[in-house]
């Protein structure tokens, strides 16, 4: 029995459903109330409903397609289904694993638990490090020796399959490559390696980050299990393939439009996080004779400039730390090319 200076309200019911088995065969709101004194002080019981923004995860596979390339391939559907459902919103964290800081602490735990679950696996003993990799698989093939060897270093391959193969010839340039199995002869069909012959491996990590808008995290979530009806994630595609090719065309093409980049300009993707970009870049594109100006806005535009000096000779026409890299100020007649004058060639 309630007292008599108590009045009870009950919030209409198909607001609680979720929260309490107590009303749960209610299906109006009831009241009760006794006439209030002055001194009354109504109590409320009320409950909190969750607006759901995330499009619902597929969960049938009926127009899947599997790919057996020997670079990307299948993945698990539920592994994939996995990866949609967390892609906006990663760990309840609020943000998309896309959008994190690679310093973070999220995504620190993130890396920490894909090494913990690789060393479980496969079993790589402590004193290996495991370090994760950018880029494709070509790319791989030079940043890897570029980065971890010198020209005297003799490094050990294991040569499983063609793109093995021309890793192999690509660390001519950076090291001294020792083949301790080629498997053509098996047609790349096993491994046979002498423990002894098989030191040390190596692998790395780095990465850039920026918001995105949350339109675009939800057109990514919902295309990652399928995308544009292929039957297939956008991690599964060949780099060769149509599909992947068309997403590429379409992303220039946008560039070009967004950016008013005039058809005398190249657009290209550049593969690995900035500070591969340092070196990747003028080591590709420059002679050590070339000139190449410099906008400094940041503490990697500081890096980038020193690094060039490997490949190229950089001119610094604005260095905006005086500014606190607030803004940009350059003078026409010392950047021709940055502002139209010249594109690259």
């Amino acid at each position: 029995m309630a007292p008599e200076n108590l009045q009870l309200e009950i919030l209409p019911f198909n607001q609680c459903l979720n929260h309490t088995a107590l009303f749960q065969n209610r299906t109006t709101p009831f009241r009760l109330s006794s006439p209030r004194p002055t001194f009354f002080k109504p109590t409320s019981i009320k409950c909190a409903t969750q607006l759901h923004t995330q499009p619902p995860p597929l969960t049938h596979a009926q127009d899947r397609v599997f790919n057996f390339v020997a670079g990307t391939a299948t993945l698990l559907e539920k592994v994939l289904l996995r990866a949609q459902s967390e892609l906006y919103n990663w760990g309840g964290s609020g943000v998309s694993v896309m959008e994190m800081s690679h310093r973070g602490k999220e995504f620190l735990s993130i890396i920490q638990k894909a090494e913990s679950d690789l060393r479980t696996l496969l079993p790589i003993p402590p004193e290996y490090f495991v370090v994760f990799l950018q880029g494709g698989a070509t790319t791989q093939f030079a940043v890897v020796p570029l980065n971890l060897c010198s020209l005297d270093d003799v490094v050990d391959f294991i040569v499983t399959g063609s793109s093995g193969d021309k890793a192999a010839k690509e660390a001519q340039k950076n090291c001294k490559p020792n083949v301790i199995w080629f498997g053509k002869s098996e047609k790349y069909t096993k491994v046979t390696i002498d423990p002894l012959l098989a030191p040390d491996r190596v692998f790395n990590f780095v990465a850039g980050t920026a918001t995105l808008l949350e339109k675009v995290l939800l057109r990514a979530q919902s295309e990652l299990y399928n995308w544009g009806g292929s039957g297939m994630s956008v991690m599964e595609m060949s780099h060769r393939g149509k599909e992947f090719l068309s997403i590429i065309q379409k992303a220039e093409s946008d560039l070009r439009t967004l950016l008013q980049i005039p058809p005398e300009y190249f657009v290209l993707f550049l593969q690995g996080g900035a500070t591969t970009q340092f070196a990747v870049v003028p080591l590709n594109l420059c002679s050590l004779d070339d000139v190449v100006d410099f906008i400094v806005t940041g503490s990697s535009g500081d890096k980038a400039a020193k690094e060039a000096q490997k490949y190229c000779k950089p001119n610094v026409i604005w260095f905006g730390k005086s500014e606190k890299y607030t803004k940009v100020t350059i003078d026409p007649l010392l950047a021709p090319g940055l502002l139209g004058a010249r594109p690259n060639s």
